[in-house]
């Protein structure tokens, strides 16, 4: 199980007085901390229009790598060596890693999220995205990229926020608009990578299998809104596999084939937590732990369980704002009586060192609606 410590810091007398809020205010989003990757950068320059400012120091934050040296924006070198590539020549190793590529028209699946903050105050930012024309989501399809934006901002206490670009004042500062959402059709340059946290990955059912990802992502151009978006692929008779954390050559295989692609499972089920009422009311139980819940399948020793995890739902700041839409799920259940979730979707990916599936709505992603929705956010 992972666990994760979700810090809220506000400039309360700014809040309060209904001013606006500075870069510098926003959520320490630790669960970013536990992030599904975001390459291995090393010594780069940032390229492209909207990569500006500076990032130096060496990141080791979950799913940002190593970065070591520094990076600064404006530079005009992004794509200058670029091969047109597809979403399938990158998963399948047609095309290995540390290459410059150009994906046209591929499809985002998510909006923008934070996956990490490093110690060095480095932000970097992923978006799922599919590969064109698709009617369901398919092996290879399907890809995390990922881009650093702005460093975070320090305040007055010495705590570092990342922006929260949802406040509309706070921009991001990576390749990909802030206000990217699924259905977006999009050109995109960035370097690929396979990625593992080698140093940290090392408990027993820690993952020793690499995710494929778009990494050092410096061009994003929007050409289209509004495009169909693939069904996901109902992965129910695999769910073992979505778990599997061994590096032999099947499950290696498999992560290539799926991850990063939005999948769906059916008629599965979890068990409350035992004494942790939570938000539940009559002597329910809650089923989740720091947002996440543990499917009583997809059980791969020494693992408990496939994890759905919260972390494109959650954001601290944000719910604290009234956000009801970016709270964790509220999902409950009679002491030992099992939840059946009819279906829930989410994208396969690593969640710092373990395979999980993030679905990123909780009112329709869960099947099984959570107890606060349908849920609403400020206009």
């Amino acid at each position: 199980m992972i666990l994760r410590t979700r810090l809220i810091t506000l400039f309360m007398p700014l809040a309060a007085a209904g001013l606006l809020l500075p870069m510098a205010i926003g959520a320490c989003q630790d669960e970013g901390g536990d992030g599904g990757g975001g390459g291995t950068p090393t010594a780069t320059t940032q390229t492209g229009t909207t990569q500006t400012g500076t990032a130096t120091g060496t990141n080791t934050g979950v799913g940002g790598g190593t970065s070591t040296g520094t990076g600064s924006g404006g530079g005009s070198t992004c794509g200058y060596n670029a091969t047109a590539a597809t979403m399938y020549e990158i998963n399948d190793g047609t095309i290995g890693s540390g290459v410059e590529v150009s994906l046209t028209g591929v499809v985002a699946m998510s909006h923008k999220f934070l996956i990490t903050k490093s110690s060095a105050g480095n932000c970097l930012w992923g978006v799922f995205l599919s590969a064109p024309g698709l009617s369901t989501t398919e092996a290879y399809s399907g890809i995390l990229a990922t881009s650093y934006g702005f460093p975070a901002e320090t305040n007055d206490a010495g705590d570092s926020y990342c922006p929260v670009p949802e406040l509309g004042n706070d921009p991001a500062g990576d390749a990909f608009p802030d206000d990217v959402a699924p259905g977006d059709v999009l050109d995109v340059i960035g370097e690929t990578d396979y990625f593992l946290l080698t140093s940290y990955c090392t408990d027993p059912g820690d993952s020793q299998i690499p995710q494929r990802q778009l990494s050092q992502v410096c061009s994003v151009t929007r050409t289209s809104t509004g495009a169909a978006v693939p069904t996901p692929a109902d992965m129910t008779g695999s769910i073992d596999g979505l778990a599997q954390y061994e590096n032999n050559t099947a499950n290696v295989l498999f992560h290539d084939q799926w991850g990063g692609v939005k999948v769906r499972l059916t008629s599965v089920t979890a068990d409350p937590i035992a004494g942790d009422t939570g938000d539940c009311t009559g002597g329910a139980e809650t089923l989740t732990d720091y947002g996440d819940v543990t499917l009583n399948e997809g059980v791969v020793a020494p693992n408990t369980g496939l994890i759905i995890s919260d972390k494109l739902i959650y954001q601290g700041l944000l719910r604290s704002l009234n956000w009801e839409c970016r709270s964790s799920p509220l999902l409950c259940s009679q002491p030992s009586t099992p939840l059946t979730f009819n279906q829930i979707e989410g994208f396969s990916s690593m969640d710092f060192c373990t395979w999980v599936v993030m679905p990123q709505d909780k009112c329709s992603d869960y099947g099984t609606a959570p107890l606060d929705c349908p849920c609403t956010d400020p206009s």
